[in-house]
């Protein structure tokens, strides 16, 4: 992303939130800038060109730019990583030949809290990569993108992790190319459990989708519906969209409590109950949990006295993700419901 469309970003978000939340209250006001906000700073550490030159040189081993990422700060690392992955992959493909991805990730000296989100920085330069002039109406040319996408995934990435680069798919998908691309590649992917990456990935996308970056006027989050009407009737797709959703507005707004609680009270009777909520919020837990376990903003959230609808949908996913201290083998199932 060009710095000076994160500047207009930086400077409208926030202002444009606080006109559409007007007659709300003052509280709920600042509630809506400060999540403006968030979007725009995670957008800017994933996405900026310039936190290049806080990775140290280009050409230094990878261990040396993650250690880089985290002597930010345990809170930006998570995304500064993931916008590492994706500078570290996009420089490989440009010397591309195929020999250059095997074993990207594979230097022993990576530290393995980095790793997941390494990998779904690498995965956001395979789909752009990909899917660029690409044509969903043409199904051929879809599933031969799915599949040389599926391939870089596989030898680039490490075993248990490679489902966390295939989720980037599905972001990059809704968010550059629209819904029409996300049911296309839906169709050519092999199996289930991928297609779940996808939707989540998607999901992920819907909360930083323009038109769903201000709040309504009751201070609902209109990606909601949304990942009702995407999922057409297709109970995997609606439980990933909606867990990819919670997600991404978890881990966004995981810094400001209030600003979480606030999102969750406003759609209380749509969550409640539903198992894919607690599973988006569960997984982006585990997933800060791991990659910045001294994170002292943990310990912020568990303790935020919250009330009805934060005791009925946050402290049961809290519960789940503290239930399970290491992530095992499988980490690339925290990118899927």
């Amino acid at each position: 992303m060009h710095p000076l469309e994160l500047a207009v970003m930086r400077w409208s978000l926030p202002a444009l939130a606080l006109v559409r939340s007007a007659g709300r209250g003052r509280e709920a006001r600042a509630l809506a800038r400060l999540e403006a906000r968030n979007k725009v700073r995670v957008t800017a550490l994933v996405a900026d060109p310039r936190m290049a030159r806080e990775t140290g040189r280009v050409d230094d081993p990878l261990p040396r730019q993650v250690a880089r990422c985290y002597a930010l700060g345990d809170d930006p690392a998570l995304w500064a990583v993931e916008g590492l992955g994706l500078r570290y992959a996009e420089r490989a493909l440009a010397r591309a030949d195929g020999d250059e991805l095997r074993g990207l990730l594979d230097d022993p000296l990576l530290r393995p809290a980095s790793l997941p989100m390494l990998h779904a920085g690498v995965g956001l330069a395979f789909a752009r990569a990909g899917l660029r002039g690409l044509n969903p109406r043409r199904r051929a040319d879809v599933e031969r993108a799915a599949s040389r996408f599926l391939e870089r995934c596989r030898v680039s990435g490490r075993e248990g992790h490679v489902g966390a680069a295939i989720e980037s798919l599905g972001l990059v998908a809704r968010f550059f190319h629209g819904p029409r691309m996300v049911a296309a590649l839906a169709t050519a992917l092999p199996s289930a459990r991928e297609r779940g990456w996808l939707w989540h990935g998607a999901g992920r996308a819907l909360y930083f989708a323009p038109r769903n970056s201000l709040p309504g006027r009751r201070g609902e989050m209109w990606s909601f519906g949304q990942c009702v009407r995407e999922a057409a009737g297709d109970p995997d797709a609606a439980r990933n969209l909606l867990a990819g959703n919670l997600w991404a507005i978890t881990l966004v707004n995981a810094r400001h409590p209030p600003v979480l609680a606030a999102i969750l009270a406003a759609h209380h009777a749509r969550l409640v109950g539903e198992d894919a909520a607690t599973c988006g919020i569960a997984s982006a837990l585990t997933v800060r949990r791991w990659t910045t376990p001294q994170w002292p903003g943990l310990r912020a959230l568990l303790e935020h006295p919250g009330g009805g609808p934060w005791d009925e949908l946050f402290r049961p996913a809290a519960n789940r993700s503290l239930e399970t201290p290491k992530l095992g083998a499988r980490v690339d199932e925290l990118f899927r419901c």
